[in-house]
């Protein structure tokens, strides 16, 4: 390279850099750099294709040239919403980056991805200021089986997942139905994602049933998520063999509470009840209001294979008409449920209020309680309206007295600036088949706010002894839910400020 060509690379190189966002004919690249002679301009075009083929700079639509942008690229987890854009989370990047529907390729939701960031020049930021970037490449896909509905194409058949972040339908040829027809509910394994106009591919690896059909639907949505229907054997035996009767010596080490009058407030249909209350009208004019929850630390202890389980489910999921729990039937519905007339172990909050509903006092101990009664939010409500009784005046005469107390600390509550969220739920009626016959809009009752009112004082209390105690008197970690704040636009909405 003689020196002024070397001269003539940097003197363009300098130009362009000072115009990142903009691209010129080779013509008012001469005009600007001011060479006239068709010779030093010959000499200039020999020098921008120099520098295109040392990729130095980029040529766009054939005769304009512009800088060259170093891609700075990230990689991440993608999550694809149903209305078709994606975000990826980047590792130890707290803000999302931005991927329109045109720059996602063919990745999918889940998928491991690598982003190449746009600068501001080459795209604008995407409306809240995130980053935005176009998906290069797919590092690890985040699943390989996919559950969808199966119907005709031109010469295949094709299915069509059901979850609608899965773009594009899956190529299923004549020989890997496994047997499935037009209508069918399907998983399928994904043998190839696609490129470019042609759609992925795979094969059928399980028919599910009609769609449809309660039973295919259901399992749909257990492959979709991997829910695992039933127990592992070795976790059902060591469920089985815990022991119901509560030894004498834990009887001993906990608060006794079973002579204190508890009851569970549960839905009609409820079979398994976490938690119960208690309510004691002291001499002092003040409430000991009891919050008991069930203790199922007791029986699933650290490291054993329940505790394992439970820790790969993480929550019990529930369906209109049935639920997947967390923990083996043993536990959830038998000896780690608050049934009446049976001793349970449990922890419970113990609070001392004011009749203003302000806390005095407190205490969070482990505890045994024997549930006196149990109680649907219907019945507790027929005792409240005055429509309906217990069978037993001391118990209507409790309930009467946590309405009361309920109510107070939901005025109390409000003036302090609580919101107080009202949504509608709905309740399904299935016929003998197992399908929804009815939809039936529940009423919230005040026997439910009862339940809320006294549940989200304890947890309250519960997070301000978590935050008073010290460090070194608390060693371990304190596992809680963390929420974004707010979105003041959807604040205004649901005050119903807006103009």
């Amino acid at each position: 390279m003689n020196s002024s060509t070397d001269s003539l690379q940097i003197k363009i190189l300098s130009f362009l850099a000072r115009y990142p966002g903009d691209s010129f004919e080779s013509r008012e690249i001469a005009r600007r750099l001011g060479i006239k002679q068709e010779t030093e301009y010959l000499l200039l075009k020999q020098t921008l294709r120099i520098l295109e083929d040392k990729k130095l700079l980029q040529r766009m639509n054939g005769k304009r040239y512009g800088y060259l942008h170093v891609l700075e690229t990230v990689t991440g987890k993608l999550e694809r919403t149903r209305q078709g854009v994606g975000f990826v989370s980047v590792p130890g990047v707290e803000e999302d980056i931005f991927v329109s529907p045109r720059d996602l390729g063919m990745a999918t939701h889940g998928d491991t991805v690598e982003v190449s960031l746009f600068t501001q020049s080459t795209r604008k930021k995407e409306k809240g200021g995130k980053r935005e970037g176009e998906i290069v490449r797919v590092v690890e896909r985040g699943r390989t089986r996919v559950v969808g509905t199966m119907e005709k194409g031109r010469n295949a058949f094709v299915v069509i997942p059901d979850d609608s972040r899965v773009s594009r339908d899956i190529r299923i040829d004549q020989n890997m139905a496994a047997g499935a027809g037009v209508g069918d509910k399907v998983v399928v394994e994904i043998g190839s994602w696609g490129k470019g106009q042609f759609n992925p591919e795979g094969r059928v690896v399980e028919v599910l049933g009609k769609s449809g059909e309660v039973s295919a639907e259901i399992s749909s949505v257990l492959r979709e998520f991997g829910l695992p229907p039933s127990f592992p054997q070795e976790v059902v035996n060591e469920a089985q063999n815990l022991a119901v009767s509560i030894p004498e010596s834990e009887l001993r080490r906990r608060l006794d509470l079973r002579t204190t009058i508890c009851c569970t407030i549960d839905p009609e249909d409820a079979k398994d009840f976490d938690d119960a209350v208690s309510l004691e009208k002291l001499a002092t004019g003040d409430y000991k209001l009891g919050v008991h929850i069930a203790d199922v630390s007791y029986y699933v202890r650290e490291g054993t294979i329940l505790d394992k389980e439970a820790l790969t489910r993480g929550t019990s999921v529930y369906f209109p008409n049935g639920v997947i729990p967390m923990l083996p039937e043993k536990l959830s519905n038998e000896i780690c449920s608050l049934r009446p007339k049976e001793d349970r172990l449990t922890y419970s909050v113990l609070m001392e209020l004011s009749p203003k509903g302000i806390v005095k006092n407190y205490e969070i101990l482990e505890s045994v309680i024997h549930s006196h009664r149990r109680f649907s939010y219907e019945e507790v409500q027929a005792v409240i309206d005055g429509k309906g009784s217990s069978g037993e005046t001391k118990l209507d005469e409790l309930l009467l007295e946590m309405h009361r107390l309920s109510s107070m600390l939901t005025r109390k509550r409000l003036k302090e600036g609580s919101i107080d969220f009202e949504s509608a739920e709905a309740k399904f009626r299935f016929d003998e088949e197992g399908k929804p016959a009815e939809i039936i809009k529940k009423t919230r009752m005040e026997s439910h706010r009862l339940v809320e009112e006294f549940m989200l004082l304890a947890n309250r209390v519960v997070a301000q002894h978590i935050g008073l105690v010290k460090k070194e008197d608390h060693p371990k970690p304190f596992l809680y839910r963390v929420h974004d704040s707010p979105d003041p636009e959807r604040i205004r909405e649901l005050s119903g400020f807006v103009a």
